[in-house]
């Protein structure tokens, strides 16, 4: 997938095999009982983005735009992110930042 519109797209249950997505804007696209085996992300616009049952173990989302992620502890566990990426995530934790 390169350069595709994308948002609002479902993936649930591909296999995907040695996938990229290379600058996609995935926006609110769900990926539920995905499997993410070499599946790449680069520069990828992913606001809103769902993965559910889909493990991130391995995957490189650390060029990517990542904003209320909406996933679980289990499905992010061991995804490579830039220490920015991080707020991304915290809400998994039932973290609350005051401001």
């Amino acid at each position: 997938f390169d350069h595709c519109l994308c948002h609002f797209s479902n993936y649930a249950y591909m296999q995907n095999k040695e996938t990229l997505f290379k600058e996609c804007d995935l926006r609110q696209a769900s990926f539920q009982e995905t499997r993410l085996n070499k599946t790449r992300f680069d520069h990828c616009n992913m606001i809103n983005t769902a993965f559910f049952h889909a493990s991130l173990n391995h995957v490189d989302l650390s060029s990517c735009l990542l904003e209320a992620i909406d996933s679980t502890i289990e499905d992010v566990r061991g995804a490579i992110i830039d220490e920015s990426q991080a707020p991304a995530f915290i809400h998994l934790l039932g973290i609350k930042i005051r401001q």
